[in-house]
């Protein structure tokens, strides 16, 4: 049970930046003291770590909206590249997008040793590899341009 209001501590961060809710990159130094099995962890977050010197890893991640957290390869170790228009690829990301279609006509398919088979299903799905562009909503984007009167409270660069 908690009280409306309350949040929870998600750490300290090195840098971060946001384009929006829900739309969010950051750095976060790892010291390597901290963990049991080196070897193991430069597996496991391959696509995460930027930066390795003797004591420390850097490590870049994302929280987007709708794309998966091995996105971060996206960014191609700089924090920089969290920006308009990034398109994170299938890739970096390996989503997939499902469409359903319902009451379809039957399609003759032809296999690689040129097999044919009528398909006569009437409802079915095609998955196909799909990107992402990331973008700052109007809402936000009015708030960070020089029309809003509401922007003298933010400390940024746009």
């Amino acid at each position: 049970e908690r009280m409306l209001g309350l949040f929870d501590d998600d750490g300290h961060y090195k840098e971060f930046i946001t384009q929006g809710a829900k739309k969010y990159a950051y750095k976060v130094t790892i010291l390597k003291d901290t963990i049991k099995d080196i070897d193991k962890y430069r597996k496991d977050m391959e696509d995460y770590i930027y930066y390795e010197d003797d004591d420390v890893f850097q490590e870049l991640h994302i929280t987007v909206s709708g794309v998966p957290k091995t996105g971060a390869s996206a960014l191609k170790g700089d924090l920089n590249n969290f920006k308009d228009d990034l398109v994170f690829e299938f890739k970096d990301t390996k989503k997939n997008l499902l469409i359903y279609v319902e009451n379809q006509e039957p399609v003759e398919l032809i296999d690689y040793l040129g097999n044919k088979e009528t398909i006569t299903d009437k409802s079915g799905c095609c998955i196909l590899p799909t990107t992402y562009i990331l973008g700052k909503s109007q809402e936000y984007e009015h708030l960070l341009s020089d029309e809003s009167a509401k922007r003298a409270i933010y400390n940024e660069n746009v």
